[in-house]
């Protein structure tokens, strides 16, 4: 859901955790594990009432959800682009995965992943459903 008034934006959205990967099918198992994916489908963020940013970049404040621990976080919001029928902007944040209760998968006990991960989005929605009552269309495209 995205909502956007002349000057203040908020968002809402799920990720399926089940359907993230990274390209390596042992990581994704690992990660998947990590998320417990059965158990929580869904990963939840929302975004209330930001400045559009005028020029640049603007901060906001991401509410996470993250299996049964939600957590606000600094989000950095940039390339902000608005038509009559659609947003698109790009959006960094950190996650601490301590900070969520995950535990990190390791490689034969040694190699670990860090405990904070950096995240950047791409992210576009239409504004077109808005019209007809029914929840706008909201993308989010991880950078590759």
């Amino acid at each position: 859901m995205l909502q956007v008034s002349s000057n203040r934006w908020s968002a809402e959205g799920d990720v399926l955790s089940g359907m993230m990967n990274t390209a390596s099918a042992k990581r994704d198992q690992n990660m998947h594990e990590m998320f417990k994916t059965n158990d929580y489908p869904q990963i939840h963020g929302k975004v209330a009432q930001a400045a559009v940013p005028a020029s640049g970049t603007t901060n906001a404040i991401l509410s996470l959800k993250i299996r049964d621990q939600e957590h606000d976080l600094p989000v950095v919001v940039s390339a902000w682009s608005e038509t009559d029928s659609n947003v698109t902007f790009r959006a960094e944040w950190d996650v601490s995965l301590k900070q969520f209760k995950l535990n990190p998968p390791s490689v034969l006990g040694v190699i670990r992943v860090g405990d904070v991960v950096h995240l950047s989005a791409g992210v576009s929605a239409s504004k077109t459903a808005a019209l007809t009552n029914s929840a706008p269309a909201l993308i989010v495209l991880p950078d590759k």
